[in-house]
Order: structure tokens, then C-alpha cells, then sequence
């Protein structure tokens, strides 16, 4: 393939949406999360939901974990702009019907959840509230899907976040809310340091939560998954891969994330010579057969002026795989090394460079006892 890419050839190999040609098995068994806010208030997404179910709609036929939206819908009722839209529990449950939820997929339930600042009292008052908002949501869904909803763990102060996992106890399987995606916010990083240091203690020594699993949300790319793993709690790659794609960026083993274009660096590395030899040396299917020009041809497609759509979405496409595909090679990493005394090592040297990671590893290195992971990495693979 020469260095100037036929882009409709890319789309014709790859497809326009991931898992669905052969091209693309390997990343098949790969749980993605998708959230359902489009869904809210788009009759013609809504009518293909319904004629397809969540599987056909997306075109990937692993499991799936469904984002109900509640972050989205709390902004847009903050902004004023959610008049004409039914964001109620009744027309989640209808979404979570028209999705046909297969036996492995999960769902979130719709929670508002208490914030930072929230007082004490009325942290309380919306924790139960969305408990009793999950029990209304689980009976308006078919009995085989009714624990296929989660219920998130919320709380910014250890006895808020102790009366959350009070309303839990009954549950096999519990998710977390988000902490990594508010580590942009100086001012907040000390606060979700210590809510994830007294999360780790509750949760690792409360007798009734000993053989519950966990499930981080907001805690996509490869830093986050791997102290995902390493504190014992499971981690559905929810965004991180396709907005690395849509901006150019390409994610490497072991190497900050950084924008092949570089247009894009809020936040990320500059592109040094350390990616130009990683990518070089990469094995995904987009790379095969390339040489390191046209490797980086494949990557720009869509990045000059006036490039058509179809070059656009070949090279959203093919940087999504590449991603993708790095992504599988962390989770073989965090398999071969958890349980083992060398992962806290390596961790340490990998967060060496992160004022934001650090402090979330050591945390959890001191308040957790090394839980059973090979309990918890055969669970996962029970759900890929």
C-alpha cells in the first residue's frame, strides 16, 4: 500500500463500524460502554434502537455495558436544556427494553449523583433516592434483566459513602462512580485521593463486600485500567480509544499518549522519537504490511485541509483499531501481573511522571490486602 491511502479501499476493509468485518474478530470480545443520552431524544436513533436492539445498533456482538446518561443529564438540566426532553426513569426503561440486553451485558441504573460540595444531608437524601429509583427502574424491565442493572457507589465523605454501600449489600455486583476523568481539576485531586483511599479501606474490609465484585466507571485508558486491576476493581474501556481516534491520537504501551498530527496537545506528550520506533515495531492489522511513511499516511488520513468525509472516517477508523489493539496488550499485562509482588513495582515506575496517578497507587497499596485477583481476572474473562 503506497503511502498515498485509497481511503474508500480502508472503508471497504475495515467497515464503517468496528466488530463488524473479519478484518476486526480479534477485538470482538472486547466489552465497550456506550452511553444511551442520544437516545432520550432521537426518534430516528430511537427507531433503529427498536428495530435492531443495542447489538445491531452498534454492530458489536461482545458484551456490552450501557451508559444511562445521568452525568449528561444532570449538565443539561443545569444548562436549562432539557425542557422538551423525557429523561425520566419510565423512558430509561424503554430504552433498556428496545436494547434486548443479551446475558453478559450490563447497564447503569439513572442516578444523580451527590458532588464534592454537596452537604452532608443532602448527599444522603439523593443516595437513597437513587436507590429507590433503581427499584423502580429494575421492575419496569423483564425479570431476566432486572440484575443485569447496577447500582453505583456515590459519596464524598466515608460515612456518606458507608450509607451507600448499605442500600448495596444484596448485590453481586456493584459499580463505582467516576474519579480519573476529574483529575483535569487541581482543585479536586486531593478530594478523590482521599474518597479513593477510604473507598479502598471500606470496601476491602467490610465482611459483606468481601466476595462482591466492583466496577469502575469513568475510568477509561490504560493508566486508569491498570490501578483499576491492581486495587481488585473491574474497568470497561468506555471512551478513552475513540477520542484518542477523533483527535489524532495514538495510544503505545508504556508511552504517553500523544497526537500524531500535533494539532491536538492539551494534555498529552509531544510525538518524540520513542512513538516513531513504537509504531514502527507495531503489530495491529492497520500497520501489517507498511512501512513507517505509509504507517504514518494511514494515521493522518482526514488531517488536511479539505479532506473528504470518506478520509475522515477511514482514518478515525484505522487509529481506533490501532488504539484498540494496544489497549488488548495492556489487559494481558495487567493479566500476567496481577497477584504478583512485581506489579506494585512496575505501576510505580510507570506513574513515576504522574503527579495525578501516584497518590491514587499508594492509596491503594495501603489500604488493600492483595484480594484475591485470580478470583477477579478469571471474572473478567468470564465476561469478555
Amino acid at each position: 500500500m503506497a503511502a498515498s491511502i485509497n481511503s474508500v479501499d480502508l472503508v471497504s476493509i475495515f467497515g464503517n463500524e468496528l466488530g463488524k468485518e473479519a478484518t476486526c474478530r480479534v477485538y470482538k470480545d472486547e466489552r465497550f460502554a456506550f452511553s444511551v443520552f442520544d437516545l432520550y431524544s432521537s426518534k430516528r436513533k430511537r427507531s433503529d434502537l427498536d428495530a435492531r436492539g443495542f447489538h445491531g445498533f452498534v454492530g458489536h456482538d461482545a458484551p456490552l455495558m450501557l451508559d444511562s446518561g445521568g452525568y449528561q443529564i444532570l449538565r443539561a438540566r443545569i444548562k436549562g436544556a432539557c425542557a422538551r426532553v423525557d429523561y425520566s426513569i419510565e423512558a430509561l426503561a424503554g430504552i433498556y427494553r428496545a436494547a434486548r440486553l443479551g446475558p453478559r451485558d450490563l447497564a447503569m441504573t439513572l442516578d444523580i449523583p451527590p458532588i464534592w460540595s454537596t452537604p452532608h444531608d443532602e448527599a444522603l437524601r439523593l443516595i437513597h433516592e437513587n436507590d429507590a429509583g433503581l427499584h423502580v427502574l429494575r421492575a419496569l424491565l423483564p425479570a431476566g434483566d432486572r440484575r443485569k442493572v447496577l447500582p453505583v457507589l456515590h459519596g464524598w465523605s466515608r460515612k456518606a459513602f458507608a450509607a451507600s454501600m448499605d442500600t448495596c449489600r444484596g448485590e453481586p455486583l456493584v459499580a463505582i462512580g467516576a474519579f480519573f476523568g476529574l483529575l483535569g481539576n487541581g482543585q479536586l485531586c486531593k478530594q478523590l485521593v482521599a474518597k479513593w483511599a477510604f473507598m479502598m479501606d471500606l470496601i476491602h474490609h467490610d465482611l459483606d463486600f468481601k466476595e462482591k465484585r466492583f466496577h469502575a466507571l469513568g475510568a477509561s485508558g490504560a493508566n486508569p485500567f491498570h490501578l483499576c486491576v491492581y486495587s481488585g476493581i473491574e474497568q470497561t474501556d468506555s471512551s478513552a480509544w475513540r477520542q484518542q481516534a477523533a483527535y489524532f491520537k495514538l495510544s503505545f504501551v508504556g508511552l504517553p499518549v500523544a497526537s500524531i498530527s500535533g494539532k491536538c496537545k492539551s494534555y498529552l506528550a509531544p510525538w518524540r522519537q520513542a512513538h516513531d520506533d513504537a509504531l514502527k515495531a507495531c503489530e495491529c492489522t492497520c500497520c501489517a504490511g507498511l512501512n513507517l511513511s505509509e504507517r504514518k499516511a494511514l494515521y493522518l488520513l482526514g488531517n488536511e485541509p479539505g479532506s473528504t468525509h470518506v478520509e475522515k472516517e477511514a482514518g478515525e477508523q484505522a487509529r481506533g483499531i490501532h488504539n484498540i489493539h494496544h489497549m488488548i496488550l495492556e489487559r494481558r499485562i495487567a493479566e500476567r501481573m496481577a497477584g504478583t509482588p512485581g506489579y506494585y513495582k512496575y505501576l510505580e515506575q510507570r506513574f513515576a511522571r504522574s503527579r495525578n496517578l501516584r497518590p491514587f497507587l499508594k492509596a491503594s497499596n495501603a489500604a488493600r490486602f492483595q484480594p484475591d485477583l485470580t478470583r477477579f481476572i478469571k471474572n473478567t474473562e468470564r465476561d469478555r
